[in-house]
Parts: C-alpha cells; sequence; structure tokens
C-alpha cells in the first residue's frame, strides 16, 4: 500500500491479511527510522 500525507493529515486504510507479522517503512529519503509492524491475529 502506499498513502501519502501532509502534515496534520491523516488516512483510514483498510486490508484483508492472513495472520502473522508484517513490516511497514516510510518510503521518503531521509525516513528511514520510521517504521513498524503490524501485527495481524
Amino acid at each position: 500500500m502506499n498513502q501519502t500525507l501532509v502534515a496534520g493529515q491523516s488516512a483510514r486504510v483498510e486490508i484483508t491479511a492472513a495472520p502473522g507479522e508484517y513490516r511497514y517503512y516510510c518510503a521518503i529519503p531521509g525516513h528511514e527510522f520510521m517504521e513498524g509492524t503490524l501485527l495481524v491475529q
């Protein structure tokens, strides 16, 4: 998924995913530490 937002903006994204852990990250140059894990149970 790819969702671009500006400061102060928010969005909702719905996905269908099998249970597991999914890593995500910000692909904007200089934002390499903006990452996390989505846990689907």
